[in-house]
């Protein structure tokens, strides 16, 4: 029984590593495609600090909604 358990959380972990992967790549490629250049904009983010915390707290807010509804499953 122990070792199913262990299974099933290696397997979780690897889909969230996995989802997380393919989030960031799938944003990076969303970037691209705007036309407007990635260091430009984090530029302009970092430079209000109200925006730079904004910009961070969703972030961590949706990588934690996404491994909460990965692990839930």
């Amino acid at each position: 029984m122990v070792e199913l358990i262990g299974y099933s959380f290696v397997v979780d972990l690897f889909y969230t590593a996995v989802a997380l992967l393919l989030l960031f790549f799938g944003l990076r490629l969303l970037d691209a495609r705007s036309g407007r250049p990635w260091t430009d904009t984090i530029r302009i983010i970092r430079k209000d600090p109200h925006a730079t915390a904004l910009y961070y707290a969703a972030r961590w807010i949706g990588a934690c909604l996404l491994v909460g509804l990965l692990l839930s499953r």
